[in-house]
This record gives C-alpha cells, sequence and structure tokens, in this order.
C-alpha cells in the first residue's frame, strides 16, 4: 500500500494502487487518497482477519530474521576487513576518523538515525531511497554502534 504522499505524487489509489480516471470518485480528505470503494472494501476488513493476516506476516519473519541477521553479522567483519585497507593508508590512524573520540561516534550514530527516520515514512513503512537502501543505512549504524562500543569498552578499562 503506498503512503498518502506517494498516492498524491503518482495519482494512483493508495490501496489498489490503480491510477485515478476523470470518472472515479476519490476520496481526499486529510489521510485518505483513494478511490470510495477501495477505503469502504477496506474498512470492511474486520480486526480479526488483520490480526489474523498480521500474525502470519510476523510468522515468516520470525523464520527469516535469524538467517539474515547472520549473514549480516558474516558481511559486517568481511567490510570491515575490506575498508580496513582503504581507508587506513597513507599515515591514516583510525583515531584521526574520531577526533572527539565518544563524541565523535555519537555524532555520526546520530546522523545514521536522522537518515533512517527519513527512510521511514509516517506509518511506518520503508520508502525507496533512490541512493542506498534502508537496510545498508542500518548496517552503517550497526557498525558505528559497535565501534562506540569498543572505545567506550577500551576507556573503561583504563
Amino acid at each position: 500500500m503506498f503512503s498518502v504522499e506517494e498516492a498524491r505524487a503518482a495519482n494512483v489509489c493508495r490501496i489498489c494502487e490503480e491510477s485515478f480516471t476523470l470518472k472515479d470518485t476519490v476520496m481526499e480528505l486529510g489521510v485518505d487518497f483513494a478511490h470510495v470503494s477501495c477505503l469502504e472494501a477496506y474498512k470492511k476488513i474486520s480486526d480479526e482477519r488483520l490480526d489474523k493476516e498480521f500474525n502470519q506476516f510476523l510468522a515468516v519473519i520470525h523464520k527469516k530474521v535469524p538467517g539474515e541477521f547472520a549473514k549480516i553479522l558474516v558481511s559486517l567483519k568481511e567490510i570491515h576487513s575490506s575498508k580496513q585497507s582503504d581507508y587506513n593508508s597513507s599515515g591514516i590512524q583510525f583515531r584521526d576518523y574520531i577526533p572527539d573520540g565518544l563524541r565523535t561516534l555519537h555524532s555520526v550514530i546520530r546522523g545514521k538515525v536522522v537518515r533512517l527516520k527519513s527512510l521511514i515514512g509516517d506509518e511506518g513503512y520503508v520508502v525507496k531511497a533512490k541512493h542506498e537502501p534502508t537496510s545498508d543505512s542500518a548496517i552503517d549504524l550497526a557498525v558505528y554502534a559497535l565501534l562506540m562500543a569498543a572505545v567506550a569498552k577500551v576507556l573503561e578499562e583504563h
């Protein structure tokens, strides 16, 4: 289902995702931008059915997420090793990337969180980014959080 903004921009029904024609009755009252018939059908869906469909969706997610999580952890290590050689040449040290220590990492993490917030629509759906998938931004956030944890651990021990 499209967000209201996407539906309005594409001139499509946010429920059935079909284009509007001149003969269509359109409901545009703040939140909804859809055919009246689609809205009426959508409103008739029972809470029980929505709960059932949502629970089925969650079951699929719960089956797939652990495997994806494991793959991401493996790829984090591979990417980190690969980027080490790219970014730490020509006399550049790790500390050059974080001149203010945890403050620098906090600022970077905050920027990543704000970016993710912008990629998640008002209704909690992922907005397709043109240049970097939302999952890549989330992985970047995880990497910086792990770096912050490592720096904090070292500081706590000394």
